[in-house]
């Protein structure tokens, strides 16, 4: 174990080359982060940050090296590793959210456990840092969301970050409707934390035909047809998307074939099963309407 007075130099260090923190922390900033945390020892294949939980503690990789991995409709995507200097769940931290992606110590490493309201604190304190970091938070939340959903795999480097630039973030409440059905709405949305329901409406009722999670995606076949909305998509608990729209995301996907066919291809898929289901609802529907007319005149 290093001495106390070796590890407290290395901090100051990692501070200075973090991107966040850098040179726009003050000595009594950095003393304050320091006396306020706990230095903490993590073995390979401790888990840091638990994807979908909710914590007020965020880490300053000391030594060693950390997985990121997000998990959507049961498949793990890796995010990459993160070495000495980088921070680690800082946005559930801060902004009381749910754990975006799982973080994995992948060997022997030392941590600065952080409390979030130290960090808050601090963030206070200085505007520009603060600035930062909200940039950061961004770019990580659409990076993460977007490499979760299946479409957007096949993307190379540069143009995922071109697909990340187009993007914003948006949020959504419980039980607010965010796609309307029968409504000109050119958008697409993909999911980042919460769950949501998808519905027509047959007959003055609302009919469930499917659950939208992490890393699911809804709009496209308004904005890739220009027809209206086929289905309504509303809020379970409280979320976080991905937007795209516009005629920059339209060219961008016109640029981008494999991924516009993979998107095609789902569409038009989604479009024929919604298509069935809702023809054999609305058969279904008359068939026990005639059922109740006959009962109703034998009842006579």
């Amino acid at each position: 174990m290093l001495e106390p007075e070796i590890i407290l130099g290395i901090i100051d260090k990692k501070l200075k080359t973090n991107t966040i923190f850098g040179d726009l922390l003050s000595t009594e900033n950095k003393a304050s982060l320091v006396n306020n945390s706990l230095i903490r020892i993590a073995e390979a294949g401790q888990i840091l940050c638990q994807q979908g939980q909710y914590s007020n503690t965020l880490f300053l990789i000391i030594d060693g090296e950390v997985e990121i991995s997000a998990e959507s409709n049961g498949k793990e995507t890796s995010l990459g590793k993160l070495g000495e200097g980088e921070l680690v769940g800082e946005i559930s931290a801060l902004f009381m959210r749910p754990r975006i992606a799982t973080a994995t110590v992948t060997q022997p490493s030392v941590v600065l456990e952080i409390p979030g309201e130290v960090f808050s604190g601090i963030l206070s304190d200085n505007p520009d840092a603060k600035h930062t970091f909200i940039k950061r938070c961004k770019k990580l939340v659409t990076e993460t969301t977007l490499r979760c959903a299946p479409i957007f795999n096949n993307l190379d480097k540069q143009s995922f970050s071109e697909l990340c630039y187009l993007s914003s973030i948006v949020t959504a409440k419980k039980e607010q409707v965010i796609a309307h059905e029968g409504k000109m709405e050119k958008s697409l949305y993909v999911i980042g934390s919460g769950t949501a329901r998808a519905y027509i409406n047959i007959g003055g009722k609302e009919i469930t035909i499917a659950l939208l999670r992490p890393g699911d995606y809804f709009g496209e076949y308004s904005l890739f047809t220009g027809y209206s909305r086929c289905a309504s998509v509303s809020a379970l608990t409280d979320m976080q998307l991905v937007l795209l729209e516009g005629e920059a995301f339209q060219s961008f996907i016109d640029y981008n074939e494999e991924t516009e066919e993979q998107i095609t291809l789902q569409t038009l898929d989604r479009k024929q099963s919604l298509d069935h289901m809702r023809d054999n609802l609305i058969a279904r529907q008359a068939a026990e309407s005639r059922l109740n007319q006959i009962q109703n005149r034998l009842s006579i």
